[in-house]
């Protein structure tokens, strides 16, 4: 534990972790006042390893502290019981901190101050995905973000519906020209369920940058 800090907004002490006060953070590491053991099946936290972490063929070389940007509730029941013995992680390198607070928002919403960093109840993601190309589609986004597991590992996702379309759909919004601009409206109105939008792709390369028009 001692390679990794937690990010807050207020410091909470008598902490097994070590926390850092960071700006843009509304968490704060809040401690149970009954601590239970961490549950057999241990979800993975999540890490960024910034520019001090470096994959190195199957080693993970560490040069400095790393940060928790999800997990850190079950991280601090596992440090104070000692258990289990080794933790999932799933580690992001070459962040910054903006990147981060994106990366947060998307995997775990930001509580409140003051309340605890404990994982949201899941989504039921046995939906198609959609793809976007470069010709308009309007839809209405029927949740906030969640992650779903892909080939390369847990990415962030909404559910969807497209106009006239009888069944829901889930959208990749890891894409910082798609991430960025949802986060500007789920800061604006609070959630962004119930947001409609005209979105596409500036062209057909996959890896072409999103564009989208707000139609509420």
């Amino acid at each position: 534990m001692r390679n990794v800090l937690v990010p807050v907004a207020e410091n909470t002490p008598g902490t097994a972790l070590t926390q850092v006060v960071a700006s843009g953070w509304s968490r704060r590491l809040s401690l149970p006042e009954h601590p239970t053991p961490p549950p057999l099946y241990f979800a993975p936290v999540v890490l960024s390893g910034r520019h001090v972490w470096y994959a190195r063929e199957d080693d993970l070389e560490l040069f400095d502290s790393g940060f928790v940007l999800a997990g850190a509730h079950r991280l601090e029941a596992a440090a104070t019981h000692r258990q289990p013995p080794s933790i999932p992680a799933l580690v992001y390198l070459n962040l910054s901190p903006d990147d981060e607070l994106t990366l947060r928002m998307q995997l775990s919403p930001t509580p409140p101050a003051g309340t605890s960093d404990r994982p949201r109840s899941p989504i039921d993601t046995a939906t198609t995905r959609l793809e976007i190309r470069d010709r308009w589609i309007e839809l209405r986004i029927d949740s906030d973000p969640f992650v779903v597991p892909t080939s390369l590992g847990y990415a962030p996702a909404i559910l969807v519906r497209r106009s006239h379309a009888m069944q829901r759909e889930h959208l990749l919004i890891g894409a910082r020209s798609i991430a960025r601009p949802l986060e500007d409206l789920r800061t604006k109105y609070g959630s962004l369920s119930g947001r409609r939008l005209r979105i596409r792709k500036t062209a057909p390369a996959k890896t072409a940058p999103y564009e989208f028009q707000e139609l509420n």
